[in-house]
């Protein structure tokens, strides 16, 4: 990856803690790192120098010389070669849900300049997507996501994911990554994308019949341990237009 030196400047930043929920991630902006970074370090997979973090893939690259999001530094999840990503492990309570809050951009010096990650947990995901088109290491654009899950166990691994293809080295950016304790999302939004919609359908009528668990069963919107007609019609009710 070849960044240039560029003044750090934070125009985008996350809550002021006083008037957060605790974030359960350790280290989610990604500053706690021994050195100065003036450029960026490759951290190849299976590394567990990024405090909280094991990386996953091939490499990704802690950047400190481009805009950054929230402090000083952050991530291009394509390493020096890349594909890579980043994966960590919180406790979690079976069937609570959770709220997962981050920074997007993408490294815009090469490759295609649409950038995608998989942010997944709990046997779910979804992928986020940005444009790199107009910008620069001084003007990233970042962009904040988010996402929710519901846990099925007392321990969760968020894992961010590269999907790139091999070889590349410019890659999803992320910063600012806050997982929260929080409520349900919108009544048949069972991809957590703030819309019900046919995607959702898609996942209600794949979780069709007994729910195996009933605490962790998200399609089951009507609390009867079944997914079934009266789950579809409680989707169908709140279709967003």
């Amino acid at each position: 990856m070849r960044h240039a030196s560029l003044c750090i400047a934070a125009i985008v930043s996350t809550c002021a803690a006083s008037a957060c929920a605790e974030n359960l991630l350790v280290n989610g902006s990604f500053e706690s790192w021994p050195t100065t970074v003036p450029s960026y370090v490759l951290l190849p997979a299976g590394s567990r120098q990024l405090a909280g973090w094991t990386v996953t893939g091939v490499s990704i690259d802690l950047v400190g010389s481009w805009q950054q999001a929230d402090g000083l530094l952050s991530i291009d999840l394509d390493g020096s070669p890349g594909p890579g990503g980043l994966a960590q492990t919180v406790a979690t309570k079976p069937g609570q849900w959770y709220d997962v809050s981050f920074l997007l951009s993408g490294n815009p010096e090469c490759g295609n300049p649409t950038k995608s990650v998989q942010v997944s947990a709990a046997g779910d995901g979804r992928t986020f997507s940005f444009n790199t088109t107009g910008h620069t290491f001084s003007s990233m654009g970042w962009e904040p996501q988010t996402w929710c899950f519901q846990a099925v166990a007392t321990t969760t691994t968020i894992a961010f994911t590269s999907l790139s293809p091999n070889g590349t080295d410019c890659g999803a950016a992320i910063d600012g990554v806050v997982v929260t304790a929080g409520g349900p999302p919108i009544l048949g939004d069972l991809d957590c994308n703030g819309a019900v919609d046919a995607a959702d359908l898609a996942q209600l009528l794949g979780a069709w019949g007994r729910c195996v668990e009933c605490v962790v069963c998200k399609a089951d919107l009507n609390g009867d341990c079944a997914v079934d007609a009266a789950d579809l019609a409680i989707l169908l009710g709140a279709w967003t237009q």
